[in-house]
């Protein structure tokens, strides 16, 4: 397995990223410490230089392990459940922005709050056929340019479709889509996986990218989470990809990072 961090293109206060809005700033930390790589938050691709990442990933030897997509959410409104159809095809124009990006890389693409909330007055099951045909669009388009879009699975207070890894196991086994996988969060499952070691075990087939957050949105080992058990368990199903630090800059970007590479060499062990 390989490690990574969640970072942003853009500065964001007391969000989940370290060393935001300073991209070289990213990678040349995240090669003093030893990282294999960076996870990007990035609401619009259109906003970060190409050529300029590119030159980074050479100068620096560290990947781009994923591109987050949230923002776009976040920050521009854009949902695949919006009950606006002329905001659905802007989110499917922003994925495939988002896909075009990452084949530059070979990074997955996460979708967790891009996913949307229920409209009023639509049932879960319409807004779920909203997402299914803006995934379906997305699908075709990874295919072509050999990239995979991962699911979040994200607890009830924060979404409103999917939360345990079950729930997005069985959306996949029911859609069929060959390139939207899924990423597991361990700060969503221990909110709502009752059984996570199992859940995992059940889903090994989907699960191609790992967020490590403790139970208090620290680096790994600040909180009361078992990131031991769950190392034990991602190796006995065969993961071999990225598992990436995607926690609070607190006290401060530098320290969070540097305990999270500390705590995850230790589960790799």
């Amino acid at each position: 397995m390989k490690t990574s961090f969640m970072t942003s293109n853009l500065k964001v206060e007391n969000g989940l990223a370290l060393f935001s809005g300073d991209l070289e700033k990213c990678f040349s930390e995240a090669e003093k410490l030893g990282f294999d790589g960076i996870e990007i938050s990035i609401p619009d691709p259109k906003e970060v230089s190409l050529s300029e990442l590119r030159s980074l990933v050479n100068k620096y030897d560290v990947k781009v392990s994923a591109i987050a997509t949230g923002g776009a959410y976040i920050r521009d409104g854009l949902s695949f459940s919006s009950p606006e159809e002329s905001n659905r095809n802007a989110a499917i124009r922003r994925i495939k922005d988002h896909l075009a990006f990452a084949s530059n890389f070979q990074a997955v693409v996460v979708i967790g709050y891009m996913k949307g909330r229920i409209p009023p007055g639509c049932t879960k099951d319409e807004a779920e056929k909203q997402v299914t045909d803006c995934l379906k669009e997305c699908n075709e388009y990874a295919a072509k340019n050999g990239v995979y879009i991962v699911l979040e699975p994200i607890n009830r207070f924060e979404e409103d479709f999917h939360h345990s890894i079950l729930e997005c196991k069985d959306y996949l086994d029911k859609i069929q889509l060959s390139n939207v996988k899924m990423m597991i969060d361990s700060f969503h499952m221990n909110i709502e996986d009752a059984d996570m070691w199992n859940n995992m075990r059940q889903a090994k087939d989907y699960i191609i990218h790992v967020h490590y957050s403790d139970s208090n949105r620290l680096a790994p080992g600040m909180g009361h989470f078992d990131f031991p058990q769950m190392t034990k368990v991602l190796k006995e199903i065969g993961y071999k990809s990225f598992i990436s630090a995607e926690i609070l800059p607190v006290p401060d970007s530098h320290t969070a990072a540097r305990q999270a590479i500390k705590s995850m060499r230790s589960y790799l062990k």
